[in-house]
C-alpha cells in the first residue's frame, strides 16, 4: 500500500511543481471532501509574503490533483479523512496533511478545522453565519465535558497554514439568513414569503466568470441561502432596498457595461470616485428608481474587497455602509431587534409591508440623514 501512496503523492509533487510561478516558494492545494459535495482551492506564497491564486483557467490540473487525492482516501487501510492540504515548498519534498472531520462540523473555505472548534472572532472572519457556530460550539462544549468525565481528551487540532483563498466548488450552505427571517417574522412575515431558494453553484460560478474576477465568500454564502426575492414581490430588505437575484445583478452589469464611465460628485474615503458603474460593483439591490446596493470587489485604498456600498447614481453620490456582506446582514439583524424599521403607513394601507429604515440608517434619502449631513453635492 505505500508504493501505491507514494506513487499517487509523487503525481501531485509534479502538479504543484508545475503550476509554482518561478519567484513562489510554496504552493498548496486544500480542500474537503464528502458524498455530496467537495470544496477545494489552490494558493501560492512568494519570498515577501505575498500570495496568488488559481482561476477557472487551471481547472483541469485542478481535477487531476483530486483525482490523486481521492485515489489516496480509498486505498485500503488508509486512515479515514475528509480534509487535506497538499504542500510542495521549492527545493523541497510533498508534504501531505489529513483528518476526519464530520461534515456537520464542516464549512466551505474552513480547512482541517471543525466549526466547533474555532473561536467567535474566527467564525466572523471565516463569514460563517453566528447562528451555525453557536449551535456547533455548543455541542463541543458537550462533547469536552463528556471526555473529561471518561478521561478522554480531546482531539488536538490540526492548525492549517491556509489562511485564504477562493472556493472552487462552494457546497450548498443554508442557515445564513436564518436568523434573519426569524426577526423578520415578528416585523414583517410577509416579506418571508418573498424569498427565492438557493441559487445553484453553477449559476454563481456564471456571475464569477462573468465578473471576471472571485466573488467575497459571504456573498455566495448569502446567495447560497436565498438567490434574492420572487420577481414581481413588492418587498425589502437590508437598508430598505430590494433583494436582487443573480439574474438581476448580471441584468443591471450588462445595462451598466453600455453606458459610458461617469466619476462621482462623492465617494466616501473608502469608495473609487473616478467611476459610478462597473463589473466589480454588484448590485444585490436597489430602490427601484436610481440608488443601488452594491457589493464593492474595487476599493479604494482605504476600504476592503467586498465591502457594501450605496450608489445614488443620479446625483453621484456613494457610500460606505459595511465592510462585508456578512456585517451588512448582522447590522440589519441588531436594528430589527433595536426597532429602526418600521412598517411604512402608506404601503401598509395597501396591504404591502415595506421596510421604512430610521433617518440615520436609510442610505436611499441620504440627504435627509443626520448620519450624511456632511455631503454637499
Amino acid at each position: 500500500m505505500t508504493l501505491r501512496r507514494d506513487k499517487h503523492l509523487s503525481a501531485i509533487e509534479v502538479i504543484l511543481r508545475d503550476l509554482l510561478p518561478f519567484e513562489g516558494e510554496i504552493i498548496q492545494f486544500a480542500g474537503h471532501i464528502y458524498d455530496g459535495f467537495m470544496s477545494y482551492l489552490i494558493y501560492w506564497y512568494f519570498e515577501n509574503g505575498v500570495s496568488g491564486e488559481l482561476n477557472f483557467d487551471y481547472k483541469q490540473q485542478m481535477e487531476r490533483l483530486l483525482v490523486e487525492v481521492k485515489a489516496i482516501r480509498e486505498l485500503p487501510n488508509e486512515n479515514p479523512f475528509s480534509h487535506f492540504i497538499a504542500s510542495y515548498q521549492r527545493d523541497w519534498i510533498l508534504s501531505f496533511q489529513t483528518r476526519f472531520i464530520e461534515e456537520q462540523d464542516s464549512y466551505p473555505g474552513l480547512i482541517m478545522k471543525r466549526i466547533s472548534e474555532i473561536s467567535e472572532v474566527e467564525a466572523y472572519e471565516k463569514a460563517i453565519p453566528l447562528s451555525v457556530w453557536r449551535a456547533r460550539a455548543k455541542n463541543y462544549e458537550r462533547s469536552i465535558t463528556e471526555d473529561v468525565e471518561t478521561n478522554q481528551a480531546p482531539e488536538q487540532v490540526l492548525a492549517s497554514c491556509f489562511d485564504q483563498g477562493s472556493i472552487f466548488n462552494v457546497s450548498e450552505v443554508s442557515g445564513v439568513l436564518d436568523n434573519t427571517k426569524s426577526l423578520l417574522e415578528g416585523v414583517a412575515p410577509d416579506i418571508l414569503l418573498a424569498f427565492q431558494g438557493a441559487a445553484s453553484t453553477t449559476t454563481l460560478q456564471e456571475l464569477e466568470q462573468y465578473v471576471g474576477t472571485a466573488l467575497p465568500r459571504d456573498f455566495l454564502n448569502l446567495y447560497l441561502d436565498s438567490d434574492g426575492f420572487k420577481k414581481g414581490c413588492l418587498s425589502n430588505l437590508f437598508y430598505g432596498f430590494t433583494f436582487n437575484s443573480v439574474a438581476q445583478i448580471k441584468s443591471h452589469l450588462a445595462m451598466f457595461s453600455e453606458k459610458e464611465p461617469t466619476a462621482l460628485h462623492h465617494a466616501d474615503k473608502e469608495i473609487r470616485k473616478d467611476y459610478a458603474f462597473g463589473p466589480f460593483r454588484l448590485p444585490i439591490g436597489s430602490d427601484s428608481g436610481t440608488s443601488l446596493l452594491c457589493v464593492d470587489l474595487d476599493p479604494s485604498e482605504h476600504g476592503k474587497i467586498g465591502q457594501v456600498i450605496s450608489l445614488d447614481y443620479k446625483i453621484g453620490v456613494a457610500l460606505f455602509l459595511n465592510n462585508s456582506v456578512f456585517d451588512m446582514i448582522t447590522q440589519f439583524e441588531n436594528d430589527l431587534q433595536s426597532a429602526k424599521y418600521k412598517l411604512q403607513s402608506d404601503a401598509l394601507a395597501d396591504g404591502i409591508q415595506w421596510l421604512q429604515p430610521d433617518r440615520e440608517i436609510d442610505p436611499v434619502n441620504w440627504f435627509n440623514s443626520p448620519r450624511w449631513k456632511h455631503i454637499s453635492v
